[in-house]
């Protein structure tokens, strides 16, 4: 029994330790996620810090003290982890003591014989024998223990789901309704008020608005990449949260300013709009957008391979190949935020005049920074403060002198006019 009761004082301290060294693993785990971190930034970075020779010392200086901290926590980790063994050997060191001096008596007194007393000892090393090679994996289980939190903690983030009813949508006619919607990324920050918005199906209508407007956000919102504080947003009269989210991006083409390519074919990132595209199909999408020399001028045509990112094309180029890969989805709704600002003034003319004819039975919304783009619109709307202020065509918000004429003046080279109306 007394060479037993060593045995709680070794589960609790067990416990105590692996409670401390779990916490300064995981605070481990989390500084060399700063570290790699920062120097994924300054990589891919490197060109700006070469040019703006301060930031080069302020990237020197900030991974310099995400290192230190990195160090700092692995210090405390390890001090806990060199000292776990010494106090496991200390406790074994007293059971021994405690066995000896109690079983030293018993011989003494002869209630025991000398043999089992050495038996006894036997036993006890042998017990301890295992703790002791433990404590040697002990510093990788703990730090295995602690990256499985952080991954935990990753795969149980909040995901995209539908709602339990979300209905498919086989087709679409196109038409889009924002209705009294409120929306902030933060709760301070409010960026739409009592949006009011309604698209009619096949419509063109160019977004227009100073930075900060909200007119990429107002696209996020229908893609549902952002989900609204209040108010609602109707695809054909039907919430588009009661959508499935498939379903909903299944009739959504989009052309970002600053598409992404992925490592592969000029044919694969295009095939992305519908993988079961065959090569024919490709390249009338590519022929009727007006971009076939483009493809065909590459060193290997459609089977030119594109870095990561698209970082062996120009920006142009990449926009070039995200607009096929929109219109190769063949969508009912056309989504092209700023989509010809990284292109030459005559592909953009080449890639308008196609637009023309591949919108027709589209409904298409432009975000314009540019105001030269939105000649393709139907209507204009104009979005200011969360709130859409103008609307109409070109030549009727000019004569209103509002918000919309005092940018389209400002681009032209800052004519100034008496007044500027607003609603």
């Amino acid at each position: 029994l007394i060479s037993l009761t060593i045995i709680p004082i070794i589960a609790l301290t067990s416990y105590l330790f692996s409670r401390w060294t779990r916490k300064a693993y995981k605070k481990t785990r989390e500084k060399i996620a700063k570290v790699t971190t920062s120097l994924e930034q300054t990589v891919s970075g490197a060109k700006v810090s070469q040019a703006f020779v301060t930031r080069k010392k302020i990237d020197i200086k900030r991974f310099e003290q995400t290192n230190r901290e990195y160090f700092q926590a692995s210090m405390e980790a390890n001090k806990l982890f060199s000292s776990f063994s010494p106090v496991i050997n200390l406790i074994r060191a007293g059971g021994i003591a405690l066995l000896l001096w109690y079983g030293g008596m018993m011989v003494l007194g002869g209630r025991l014989s000398i043999g089992t007393l050495i038996a006894f000892y036997g036993y006890t090393e042998r017990f301890f024998g295992p703790i002791i090679s433990l404590t040697m994996f002990y510093n990788t289980i703990q730090s295995a223990l602690a990256a499985s939190e952080r991954i935990y903690e990753f795969l149980h983030e909040d995901i995209e789901k539908d709602r339990p009813n979300a209905i498919k949508l086989k087709s679409i006619k196109g038409k889009i309704e924002y209705r009294h919607v409120y929306f902030s990324y933060d709760s301070e920050t409010p960026l739409f008020r009592d949006l009011n918005l309604s698209i009619r199906p096949g419509e063109t209508i160019a977004i227009v608005g100073p930075t900060g407007a909200g007119k990429t956000s107002l696209i996020k919102l229908l893609l549902r990449f952002h989900e609204i504080d209040d108010g609602a947003i109707l695809l054909d009269n039907v919430d588009i949260r009661n959508i499935k989210l498939r379903s909903l991006r299944s009739h959504i083409g989009l052309v970002l300013q600053e598409d992404y390519l992925f490592r592969g074919t000029v044919l694969e990132n295009i095939r992305i709009g519908d993988p079961n595209a065959n090569i024919e199909r490709v390249k009338k999408v590519v022929k009727e957008l007006g971009i076939k020399e483009f493809i065909e001028s590459l060193p290997n045509g459609y089977n030119t391979i594109v870095l990561e990112g698209g970082k062996n094309l120009s920006a142009g180029q990449r926009q070039l190949i995200a607009f096929a890969r929109a219109l190769l989805s063949n969508p009912k709704i056309l989504i092209l935020d700023e989509a010809t600002s990284s292109v030459d003034p005559y592909t953009e003319k080449l890639i308008q005049n196609a637009l023309e004819k591949l919108i027709q039975d589209k409904t298409c919304i432009i975000i314009a920074h540019r105001l030269s783009t939105v000649r393709l619109a139907d209507r204009i709307v104009v979005l200011s403060d969360g709130r859409v202020v103008e609307e109409g065509s070109h030549e009727e918000l000019l004569k209103k002198n509002g918000l919309y004429a005092k940018l389209y003046y400002e681009q032209l080279g800052g004519k100034v006019f008496p007044k500027i109306k607003s609603k």
